[in-house]
């Protein structure tokens, strides 16, 4: 109980330009990754999908996609605006730019490349600055596959008909337009 208050809590309060966000609407349940639909509190118009899972180190990592299909990669912990290196099972690297809009939330824009990439590892380091965070990633095939697909059946039926967007989730298909799709792959099951 406390987890999800905590969770959406933070769903709520950190996305990039989403603070004024209402939801969950919906649910995304993969192994530890939990959330849903959320809309802008000030239109009520969808605004973006997104599911958190937990870490022992206190950081909440967080990954969306918004209405536009942009996918996003939220880190729940006190920062400032900061590169972000991530390295994904010691041998893919990427450099992230992520923004400090509310106070206890870094968030960045992630290219298709790097959400192929980190649908498929088991293990991301995250370096900022002097800290270095390690991520063991479980369940990033699945929790993507069901953002996209709550994205999609949102913009198609509406906020009202938000359901359990795990079911009929599908292996995001190849994208026609690099920002706005889903990355292609296998999910990975862990």
């Amino acid at each position: 109980m406390f987890k999800s208050a905590v969770v959406a809590c933070v769903l709520q309060v950190g996305l990039a330009g989403l603070a004024n966000a209402a939801g969950p609407f919906g649910t995304v349940n993969v192994g530890n990754w939990i959330g849903g639909a959320f809309s802008n509190d000030e239109t009520g118009a969808f605004s973006h999908c997104a599911a958190t899972t937990p870490y022992a180190d206190g950081v909440i990592l967080v990954m969306a996609q918004n209405a536009a299909g942009s996918w996003l990669l939220s880190f729940a912990s006190p920062g400032e605006n900061a590169a972000i290196d991530v390295i994904f099972d010691g041998q893919e690297q990427a450099r992230l730019f992520a923004t400090a809009n509310q106070p206890n939330m870094l968030t960045a824009v992630m290219p298709t490349n790097v959400v192929r990439t980190f649908q498929k590892a088991s293990l991301m380091v995250a370096t900022a600055g002097r800290t270095v965070l390690n991520f063991d990633l479980t369940s990033t095939g699945p929790v993507i596959a069901a953002l996209a697909n709550c994205v999609t059946r949102v913009k198609a039926d509406g906020l009202r008909k938000a359901d359990d967007f795990t079911k009929g989730a599908a292996k995001p298909a190849a994208p026609a337009d690099k920002q706005a799709s889903p990355p292609p792959g296998e999910s990975r099951d862990s």
